[in-house]
């Protein structure tokens, strides 16, 4: 079946990146997190909803 070989393709593919990231050596981790880190930039995931969600959750009303 086509889709079998697309799942095998798949599962070689994940399972290489995977193999890839066990290998890095701590030193290595440690440089890749640094250069996410830098390219993500921006601010924190959790400052994000607390600028846009009011600092009092009580309903407002009249």
């Amino acid at each position: 079946m086509a889709d079998d070989a697309h799942y095998a393709r798949f599962r070689r593919s994940f399972n290489e990146r995977i193999e890839q990231y066990v290998a890095l050596t701590p030193a290595q981790l440690e440089q890749e997190v640094r250069e996410l880190r830098e390219g993500l930039g921006g601010e924190p995931v959790a400052s994000v909803p607390a600028g846009i969600l009011p600092a009092d959750p009580s309903p407002a009303g009249p």
